[in-house]
């Protein structure tokens, strides 16, 4: 994601990265894990943004909001979610999956859930959201669910 003079980037490794477009200087990093979860804790899904926040899932860890001087404005914790699939923007929410723990839609201001579906066998797709409304997400089990957000 570019904003401004800035690239911002996730990695399973390290976390989220604002780094200057310019020079590739790394302006801050948010790092993730946790030494006390098994290997997979701190797996960073992609990365969306409103322009005032970069939002991510990090696996097991949760979902945040951190915002574009690298502050964390809010997280909803996710244990033993699973995997996460980049987060999805529509209007005032925020939709994200998890490979165990099915798809959240929240407000994308405090990060509360609104609504959470999990068709038994976890969600590890990315949710697709049409200009419309139209949610479609595909079950670990290959279903494909269609909802509407209006």
């Amino acid at each position: 994601i570019v904003i401004g003079d800035r690239v911002y980037a996730s990695s399973s490794s390290g976390g989220v990265y604002a780094v200057d477009k310019a020079t590739g200087l790394v302006r801050w990093q948010v790092p993730f894990w946790d030494a006390a979860q098994p290997s997979n804790t701190g797996n960073v899904g992609g990365i969306s943004t409103d322009s005032k926040n970069i939002f991510v899932s990090v696996a097991d860890l949760g979902t945040y909001a951190i915002d574009l001087d690298g502050n964390v404005v809010w997280r909803v914790g996710a244990r033993a979610g699973g995997e996460p699939a980049a987060p999805v923007l529509f209007r005032d929410t925020l939709i994200y999956s998890l490979a165990n723990g099915g798809m959240f839609i929240a407000d994308r201001k405090t990060g509360e859930t609104l609504e959470w579906f999990q068709p038994g066998d976890g969600v590890s797709a990315a949710p697709t959201v049409t200009g419309d409304g139209r949610l479609f997400v595909m079950s670990n089990r290959g279903i494909l669910y269609a909802f509407d957000l209006d």
